[in-house]
């Protein structure tokens, strides 16, 4: 009885040694074991409410007032959740997303 492997079983498949879309050197200088947990670092969650934000306006007024690690935003299920040192109105979320 001869049994074959095709190339994706003996692991010569080409997709399979395609490198990961996240750059590498971005995972290495911020790994996710290093960073503190929001509770930790007494942020409070802040819900944007609406989902059309331009992110990189977002972050760079998030940077300008909070400073670079002061802050941490989750994207998930098309809802924004910005955990933040300060507590806010829901107008000065919208002024932050733009």
């Amino acid at each position: 009885m001869n049994i074959s492997k095709s190339s994706s079983e003996d692991g010569n498949d080409d997709k399979a040694s395609t490198p990961p879309s996240t750059p590498v050197s971005y995972l290495a200088s911020h790994p996710v074991s290093s960073m503190p947990s929001i509770p930790e670092m007494g942020l409070r969650p802040h819900t944007v409410p609406t989902p059309y934000v331009d992110r990189k306006r977002l972050l760079f007024n998030l940077r300008a007032r909070f400073g670079a690690e002061k802050f941490r935003v989750q994207l998930r299920l098309n809802q924004w959740t910005l955990f933040l040192p300060t507590d806010l109105s829901e107008h000065e979320v919208l002024e932050l997303c733009g």
